[in-house]
């Protein structure tokens, strides 16, 4: 479910939204486990913690970037 929260916010495929979690996990300390709790969170209410929400729209425009460069 927390995938599908990241493709549709990112407009990113599946295996780049699971690279997503684990990176946000990674940069903030925070349990992949909890990471997606607090993703489905954020799609369900709109206000996740405010350090996993900043990371995940890091990782998102880092992608898009790097999609835009390449294109």
């Amino acid at each position: 479910m927390s995938i599908g929260v990241v493709i549709a916010v990112g407009h990113v495929s599946a295996d780049e939204s699971w690279d997503i979690l684990r990176e946000v996990s990674r940069n903030t300390n925070v349990k992949v486990r909890r990471v997606a709790e607090l993703v489905i969170e954020w799609g369900r209410i709109g206000s996740p913690c405010a350090d996993v929400r900043h990371e995940l729209e890091r990782q998102i425009a880092q992608r898009a970037q790097v999609k835009s460069a390449s294109a």
